[in-house]
């Protein structure tokens, strides 16, 4: 059976939605220039929103192959947040007043949901899934970081009207705001 543990679908969908709110709203006349570079970033971002929207591979009825389909996505989810990190560094400097200090604070962001998914995977690691009560356990404490996501502070990400009506004709940016 294929299921995703509730957290962390919870978290994952929390994180995207915040993300997708650098393209919330809409104002007018922003240069290609501008759009461009919209459309760069919120490609940067689908990296990781289309690599966490993937169902695990979690077979309940074998522990084994749970935890390792458990483990293999949260890599998978882990090396994509770096792919926007990086993708977003090679972005070059904002044509957008303020848009080099959202990229800032995305990158930051998405370092620390980096961050969880590679502390949750360590966590699976050598855990005993012949006794219930360690699985039990491991699982709990892995999924306990990915909880924490939903808790990131995006509050500064969708208040730049520029970058706003830059990414509302941006088509990487629809996208991603179909995604959150």
């Amino acid at each position: 059976m294929r299921r995703t543990p509730r957290s962390l679908r919870v978290a994952a969908v929390a994180v995207a939605a915040a993300l997708a709110t650098v393209v919330g709203g809409c104002s007018s006349g922003p240069s290609d220039a501008d759009v461009a570079w919209a459309d760069g970033l919120c490609s940067s971002i689908l990296t990781f929103t289309d690599a966490v929207k993937t169902q695990p591979n979690i077979d309940s009825s074998n522990p084994d192959k749970a935890i390792q389909g458990l483990s293999d996505y949260l890599g998978t989810a882990s090396t994509a947040v770096q792919g926007s990190i990086d993708s977003m560094g090679k972005l070059g400097p904002s044509p957008i007043d303020g848009g080099d200090a959202v990229v800032t604070q995305l990158k930051s962001t998405l370092t620390s949901v980096k961050s969880s998914f590679d502390q949750a995977r360590q966590q699976l690691q050598n855990v005993d899934t012949n006794d219930p009560s360690a699985l039990t356990g491991a699982l709990t404490d892995a999924l306990s970081p990915l909880q924490q996501l939903s808790k990131l502070d995006t509050s500064g990400l969708n208040g730049n009207a520029d970058i706003n009506a830059a990414a509302a004709k941006a088509a990487n940016c629809q996208k991603l705001q179909q995604t959150g």
